[in-house]
């Protein structure tokens, strides 16, 4: 399971169990490094992460100066850039603005790549992805899933599904219900 919202992050299930790793940090794919020689810094002190690389406030802030007539940059009181989040993002895509559909673009490419690595490092016969970010539509979960496709190519000899959750906002609710009964 991948969530995408403010972060990024996976649950790993091996045979029918939550993965935790030895630290219980496994599935912290948000810091893995994608851009080694990137100078955008991430919360966990590395350079080039995918949460740093990737995430909303980082691309909009990296693309800006080519867009200085964004919805997202208005200037006085319309400017979103102080809360820039993911309904902010889909709003302006919405209303055909050309950095939020660059935004949205690139973010898609980096997940299609986050998801081709877990399929080069697990294998798994699905892959489920949820969380706020999953809203943004079909165009966006149909450039990831194209994104990993066009990287995996003669290498997927099983199909590997790759769906949208299904439980909606109270996945993470039932998933922490799901953790006691584990024990």
């Amino acid at each position: 399971f991948i969530t995408v919202s403010t972060g990024i992050g996976a649950g790993i299930i091996i045979n029918n169990r939550l993965y935790r790793g030895q630290t219980g940090t496994a599935g912290e794919i948000g810091h893995t490094i994608i851009e080694p020689s990137s100078e955008s810094l991430c919360t966990c002190g590395n350079n080039g992460c995918f949460m740093a690389q990737a995430c909303i406030d980082y691309l909009v802030h990296r693309k800006r100066s080519k867009y200085p007539l964004s919805k997202i940059m208005a200037d006085g009181k319309n400017s979103k850039m102080d809360k820039i989040d993911g309904k902010v993002i889909r709003e302006c895509a919405d209303q055909v603005d050309p950095l939020a559909l660059e935004v949205i673009n690139e973010y898609a490419d980096y997940l299609g790549i986050m998801l081709y690595n877990i399929f080069q490092i697990f294998n798994p016969p699905i892959i489920i992805m949820g969380g706020g970010l999953m809203n943004w539509g079909n165009a966006f979960f149909e450039r990831i899933t194209n994104r990993f496709h066009s990287l995996a190519r003669g290498m997927l000899f099983d199909p590997v599904a790759i769906v949208k959750a299904q439980l909606g906002k109270e996945s993470g609710v039932i998933g922490a219900a799901c953790l006691l009964l584990e024990e």
